[in-house]
């Protein structure tokens, strides 16, 4: 019973450190996107809900296929994927970029209700941007 209790405790405790290196990662990407822009306070403070929901939609859409290249890596990183593996990885990455392309369209139209057309095509841009 307690070495039960014991692996709940590192799972939650795994889970939570994920979470929260996601959360930093996705708040130095907002960062890195509000300064690039360089808005005038009002236009930030309107913008920047819009851009956390878009961050949230993407890590959604992401979610599934993560979880899915998780559950194959040592299979793949061994050589020995099947074929069903490999079809399904493959359907998968396509279903998460289709879901992507459709979450910024979405944004970008509402990115232009706060933001001239060159500074919502800008922020999408900056949003795709790959940020250390």
């Amino acid at each position: 019973m307690r070495k039960y209790i014991i692996a709940l405790a590192l799972l939650a405790m795994a889970g939570s450190a994920t979470l929260q290196a996601q959360t930093a990662k996705q708040t130095a990407h907002i960062n890195y996107v509000l300064k690039n822009m360089k808005l005038d306070n009002a236009t930030k403070t309107k913008f920047r809900p819009m851009l956390l929901s878009y961050y949230e939609d993407i890590a959604a859409v992401k979610k599934d296929n993560k979880e899915l290249k998780e559950k194959y890596r040592a299979a793949d990183d061994a050589g020995k994927l099947t074929d069903a593996q490999c079809d399904l990885l493959f359907n998968s990455k396509q279903k998460q970029e289709a879901d992507e392309l459709a979450v910024r369209k979405k944004y970008y139209a509402q990115f232009k209700t706060v933001l001239t057309v060159q500074q919502a095509y800008k922020a999408i841009r900056l949003c795709n941007d790959k940020v250390e």
